[in-house]
């Protein structure tokens, strides 16, 4: 039986239905391609979107995991806090940053074409910034508590010439550290005024001691303290010095500022509490001077 010769309708009605299932389902080699710039722009904004967009997630767990661990070792035993311990950390932020940008853009270039992986959805992508963003972005902004140590840009001058409006310092947030301050050492506190806001002052005193501010200066324990590092005269007008003569309690300081005339500190807000200390400055970004820190020498 001869088979009837289709007609010129049925061919092109054919090609038609051919042409739908093609586009109904897109799983040949073009599949999918990555756009290298919004690669770009995820590794800019949101690393971890930027590396599982390109079919690169477990790359950006090992790299970005790999950095915190090692921010973590860094700060926990010490090394952050001097100024080569924040070289490394500067080059290691640096090179993580162009990473973030340049391999997820590259490998979508490259990538063509590229199928898709099981994370790829929308709903994954969202998971991803619940379950590995937010806890990596409050990992940076809580590095005091996590990882030993914090940076922080001085706004005011109340330090100089210590530490002048404008500097960035490193300090050391581990609670060892807190629990053996010093006399001579500069912390960072929460101001007593402003709850919530740091403050850098320097220690003067410490728990049980006796202070005395007056015209002739600092005495601790009736030892006059030497005025190295210091600027200005300790002696405020009358009657803003309300705690110009005080014994300290077991886990109280007396702080200044070493630019005594600008310096909101001990002197009218009372002692601090051991426990407002948020860390200890240990250098100053950019500079080399480890001098410019202290500590006050001994009498």
């Amino acid at each position: 039986m001869e088979r009837p010769i289709p007609s010129l309708g049925d061919i092109d009605a054919a090609l038609q239905g051919r042409d739908e299932r093609v586009v109904r389902r897109p799983v040949g080699p073009g599949a999918h391609p990555r756009k290298p710039w919004l690669a770009f722009l995820l590794g800019l904004f949101v690393p971890s979107l930027a590396f599982a967009y390109v079919g690169r997630l477990g790359v950006f767990v090992l790299l970005y995991g790999g950095v915190f661990a090692a921010l973590a070792v860094l700060g926990w035993s010490g090394l952050v806090q001097t100024l080569p311990g924040m070289g490394v950390v500067m080059l290691a932020g640096a090179a993580l940053f162009v990473a973030s940008l340049v391999l997820p853009w590259r490998w979508a270039t490259m990538q063509r074409p590229y199928r898709l992986r099981a994370y790829n959805r929308w709903y994954a992508y969202v998971l991803l910034l619940v379950a590995v963003q937010f806890p990596l972005s409050l990992a940076m902004l809580q590095r005091g508590s996590w990882l030993g140590f914090d940076t922080y840009r001085v706004p005011a001058a109340s330090m100089a010439p210590s530490i002048d409006a404008g500097d960035f310092i490193v300090a050391d947030t581990r609670p060892s550290t807190l629990a053996s301050l010093r006399v001579g050492d500069i912390v960072v506190v929460e101001s007593a005024r402003r709850p919530g806001e740091l403050v850098v002052r320097r220690v003067v005193a410490t728990g049980g001691q006796h202070v005395v501010v007056g015209a002739d200066g600092v005495s601790v324990d009736d030892v006059v303290q030497p005025r190295t590092h210091v600027r200005g005269d300790e002696a405020l007008p009358p009657g803003a010095m309300k705690y110009a003569d005080t014994v300290l309690a077991p886990d109280e300081l007396y702080l200044m500022g070493d630019n005594r005339p600008l310096s909101v500190d001990s002197r009218t807000t009372g002692p601090a509490a051991r426990a407002s200390i948020r860390g200890k400055a240990t250098a100053i970004w950019w500079s080399l001077d480890r001098a410019r820190l202290g500590p006050i020498p001994a009498p």
